[in-house]
C-alpha cells in the first residue's frame, strides 16, 4: 500500500504518501505542511536515504494505524520501522520507531542522521518562528528561529509551536502515563517551495562518531497533535 493514504483521528487526518508521513489536515486545511518526512544518514558529504520497502494499515483492539518498513540500499540488516497510530480515542497521533543502523565500518564520522525528520510549519519570507519547550518539572525555555539560525538543540518533555489561528502544534516525548525528556533538533530549511521549520526528534544535525551509531538498535516514540494556546 504505497499510494496516498489518510489516517483519520478524532481531531485531524494524517496524510501519507508512498508510505511516508506527509503532513496533517483538518477539515481540508493543512495544519502541518504537505512535505514528506525524511529518514537518512549523511556521511562523507553524501546523503544516503532510507527507502520505503512496504507499508500496511492495521486495526487493533485499541486503535488503528499504519506501519512503514524502510531499508537502506546495499546495507542488509539495516531496517527502520515506523508506526503512526491513534489509540483509545486520543486526539494525539502516536509515532513509534525502531531502527537498526548499518555497521559503518568504513566511516569515521556521521555528519547528520535522522530516523525521522518532520516538517512542522511554514514561515513567510524573512519570517521567524518560536519553539517553546516544557521540562518534566514544568520549567520552560523558548527559542526563535529564522533562515540564518542554523540548527538548534532544545531538550524538553513537551514542545509547542504557535499557529496564527491561536492553537499550537504539540510534540510530546512521553508514553501515555508519564513524562520524559526528548532531545530534538530544530532548524529552518529553505527550498524552492518556501521556508519550513523542520524537527529531527530522534537524530542529530551535529556530527557524531560513526562508532556511536554503527550496528546500534534503538526505539523512539512521541505524540503529535494540536493544543490550545
Amino acid at each position: 500500500m504505497l499510494g496516498d493514504v489518510a489516517l483519520a483521528g478524532r481531531d485531524f487526518e494524517v496524510k501519507l504518501s508512498g508510505g511516508r508521513f506527509c503532513g496533517i489536515t483538518q477539515h481540508g486545511s493543512w495544519l502541518l505542511p504537505s512535505r514528506p518526512a525524511l529518514s537518512y544518514l549523511r556521511m562523507q558529504g553524501r546523503t544516503t536515504p532510507f527507502r520505503t520497502l512496504s507499508s500496511f494499515s492495521f486495526e487493533g483492539e485499541n486503535g488503528t494505524g499504519l506501519r512503514e518498513e524502510l531499508g537502506m540500499e546495499g546495507e542488509d540488516g539495516t531496517r527502520l520501522s515506523i508506526e503512526y497510530s491513534f489509540y483509545d480515542d486520543s486526539p494525539l497521533l502516536s509515532v513509534h520507531a525502531e531502527i537498526s543502523y548499518p555497521r559503518l565500518a568504513a566511516v569515521r564520522v556521521v555528519e547528520e542522521y535522522a530516523p525521522l525528520a518532520i516538517t512542522l510549519a511554514e514561515l513567510p519570507k524573512g519570517g521567524r518562528i518560536t519553539v517553546e519547550a516544557i521540562a518534566p518539572d514544568e520549567s520552560q525555555a523558548a527559542i526563535t528561529l529564522e533562515d540564518k539560525s542554523g540548527w538548534v538543540l532544545l531538550p524538553g518533555a513537551v514542545h509547542r509551536i504557535g499557529r496564527t489561528d491561536g492553537r499550537c502544534i504539540l510534540v510530546q516525548f512521553a508514553p501515555h502515563d508519564r513524562k520524559r525528556w526528548g532531545i530534538p533538533f530544530f532548524r529552518v530549511v529553505k527550498t524552492r517551495g518556501g521556508r519550513f521549520l523542520e524537527m529531527n526528534p530522534f537524530g542529530s544535525y551535529a556530527p557524531v562518531p560513526a562508532a556511536v551509531l554503527g550496528g546500534r538498535r534503538e526505539t523512539f516514540s512521541l505524540l503529535l497533535g494540536l493544543d490550545d494556546a
